[in-house]
């Protein structure tokens, strides 16, 4: 029998459904207006790459010395482009975490009747997908120009799936299990690793003054401790760590990292829950 009160419930959780995929949209809308740019320029230059690659192969010694320099310049700006693939959308989700929760555009964001926790979700999904979708366009722009350039061919393609289908033929449920077990930790790391710096960047807010200096500086200890931990492990004997790992194997070795990096980030939200909810002073 539904009451009134699983009504309202059912209200609420639609009110907040809709509000996460709204504050999603402005995110993403936030960051794909610079990396769209970013994509088509890799784009373009991961083609012209591919063709003066091509061309100084083919030409070998005969390539004029002026053509040679275009074509180095042409792979170097390239090369420097796909560095700039990754790297860029790592700075935006950074640079739009502060400003739309913490500088002045703060007071407009969470004016929005939001929870923190929506604003959580919100700026984790979105940056994990802005940069799983930068990793998978600087690896496509990578094969366009190897493949435009005649470094590399479709038949060794070809050559590759066939070998990646025959392991998968011998081995199956082993090969499903790998391709799980792998999934999850590059999802739990690509969330982790900007989760890193929002926690760095909300525990900054905890101070009256020099709030991103703050930032810095808990960044910082943060570094300090997971040397001085790494530190310890070294003077220690490590025979029983990799004991431990050999004892629970390759797949108990990936579900012990998987779940290390979930409760990173577990502890990250809580972090950035404690922060919002009782720790934002826009002054």
């Amino acid at each position: 029998m539904v009451t009134s009160e699983n009504k309202k419930e059912d209200k609420k959780k639609l009110v907040r459904r809709e509000m996460l995929n709204k504050l999603m949209k402005y995110d993403y809308r936030a960051l794909f207006r610079v990396l769209n740019i970013c994509y088509i320029v890799i784009a373009g230059l991961s083609v012209l790459s591919g063709i003066a690659v091509r061309i100084l192969r083919v030409a070998g010694n005969a390539t004029t010395p002026g053509v040679a320099a275009f074509g180095s310049f042409v792979i170097s700006i390239y090369a420097l482009s796909a560095v700039a693939c990754v790297v860029a959308p790592f700075w935006l989700i950074l640079v739009h975490y502060y400003k739309s929760l913490f500088s002045a555009q703060g007071y407009l964001t969470l004016s929005i009747p939001a929870s923190p926790e929506e604003h959580i979700f919100s700026k984790m999904f979105t940056s994990a997908v802005a940069l799983l979708l930068s990793i998978l366009i600087c690896a496509v722009s990578v094969l366009v120009m190897t493949l435009v350039g005649g470094l590399l061919d479709f038949a060794d393609i070809g050559v590759f799936f066939r070998r990646v289908g025959s392991y998968i033929s011998a081995h199956p449920l082993e090969f499903f299990l790998y391709v799980i077990e792998i999934l999850l930790l590059f999802v739990f790391c690509l969330i982790l690793s900007p989760h890193i710096y929002f926690c760095c960047i909300s525990l900054g807010q905890i101070f009256a003054k020099n709030r991103i200096l703050m930032a810095v500086v808990v960044y910082f200890a943060a570094q300090a401790i997971l040397q001085a931990i790494l530190s310890v492990l070294t003077i220690m004997d490590l025979g029983a760590l990799f004991e431990f790992f050999d004892f629970i194997g390759p797949h108990g070795t990936l579900w012990f990292f998987v779940l290390l990096a979930a409760g990173l980030n577990v502890g990250g939200f809580f972090i950035q829950r404690y922060v919002l909810y009782n720790k934002v002073n826009l002054v």
